[in-house]
């Protein structure tokens, strides 16, 4: 927990316009980072957020990354203080994970869990989300806190060989 923390707690001020992820969330709380939850998606509110409260980390799922970049404020607001944005819980269009990119300027990291995994099973770090390296369709590695992941056939679920690459 504390290198989770380390990763995701550096900042003091976080905004979690959904709950797609929860255990940062938390994590916020815990370490007394003022977080920010929003009733409703409001794109423009949230671009207004981002610059008024100078917010440095946000959680978004990947339908409202696109209303951001969608809506008329978007390429005027000011994403300086934006350091992260923690994005799941739904595959992302490359071209629009590509503006995200350019327009916001900071890390982006993709997770992907379930209820049953109780939290994040996959992760793809900043390092990835280069758009050179070809790797932004993936979902990432299996997270690093003890997670393993095993393919399987949806009829025998035995091991079938797939074409997949490990990337590190």
């Amino acid at each position: 927990m504390q290198r989770l923390a380390r990763r995701f707690c550096e900042s003091h001020l976080y905004a979690c316009i959904s709950c797609c992820r929860r255990t940062v969330c938390i994590l916020g709380v815990i370490f007394g980072c003022k977080n920010i939850i929003i009733p409703e998606v409001d794109p423009g509110l949230i671009l207004e957020l981002i610059e008024s409260e100078k917010i440095e980390l946000a959680l978004f799922v990947p339908a409202v990354i696109l209303f951001l970049l969608q809506h008329p404020k978007s390429e005027e607001t000011d994403f300086t203080s934006l350091k992260q944005v923690i994005y799941g819980a739904s595959p992302i269009a490359e071209d629009t994970l590509v503006k995200a990119i350019e327009r916001m300027q900071c890390d982006f990291w993709q997770v992907y869990g379930l209820t049953e995994t109780c939290g994040m099973a996959t992760t793809m770090t900043p390092e990835y989300h280069d758009p050179a390296k070809g790797k932004l369709r993936s979902c990432g590695q299996p997270y690093p806190a003890g997670v393993e992941i095993k393919i399987v056939g949806l009829i025998t679920m035995n091991w079938e060989p797939v074409k997949w690459e490990r990337f590190s």
